[in-house]
């Protein structure tokens, strides 16, 4: 692809979409040794590693550009079905992230983030306590499910990744929120495999 290598993520942060401000929930629950409930949090982030493989490159990538790529693109591509009720709009469930590039030829998905205050890491979901099913909780198991098909398809065109932070994003925690986000991003995939506006 003209200036774009193939085999890349394509990031658009839509910051500020909808103003509510939405209490966290945390990943999971367990007991304390006082007897409260205390999150368990998802592991240490670690360092995105560099891809082993190369792709091949496509008869059009000397000409082809990234706007004029056509895609199929999921939104609240996450999303389970509640349990019980709720509204219409959210009576439907997506195949995981990884069947959806995989078998339905998906190459966009969306995400809304929530901020987990104590576990200090972001979670994938729609809305707290009503509509919370999700395929991929932590946010960085999204991504992992986003990098295995990367790195088993390594001749893709650049995947577009929609990020909808829902919350945290205040004017005094909105800066360290960014840098929160591009540190679980780089922790599943290295700098050179994003496409960022100034790359």
């Amino acid at each position: 692809m003209n200036r774009w290598s193939r085999g890349l993520l394509g990031l658009a942060l839509i910051v500020g979409c909808h103003g509510e401000t939405a209490p966290s929930a945390p990943v999971n629950d367990v007991a304390s040794d006082e007897g409260e409930e205390a999150p368990l949090c998802p592991p240490a982030l670690g360092v995105g590693k560099p891809r082993t493989t190369k792709g091949t490159p496509g008869p059009l990538d000397a000409t082809l550009h990234l706007n004029e790529l056509q895609l199929e693109a999921t939104h609240n591509s996450y999303h389970v079905q509640p349990a019980k009720g709720g509204a219409a709009e959210w009576q439907y469930t997506h195949a995981s992230i990884g069947k959806q590039l995989s078998e339905q030829g998906v190459r966009g998905i969306e995400l809304d983030t929530h901020w987990n205050e104590a576990c200090g890491r972001y979670e994938v979901y729609h809305l707290p306590i009503f509509d919370e099913g999700t395929t991929c909780r932590v946010f960085t198991d999204c991504l992992a499910e986003l990098r295995a098909w990367s790195d088993a398809h390594p001749s893709h065109h650049p995947l577009f990744v929609h990020l909808e932070p829902k919350d945290g994003w205040e004017t005094d925690t909105g800066e360290a929120r960014a840098v929160a986000l591009e540190r679980e991003i780089l922790s599943v995939f290295p700098r050179e495999l994003v496409i960022t506006p100034t790359r």
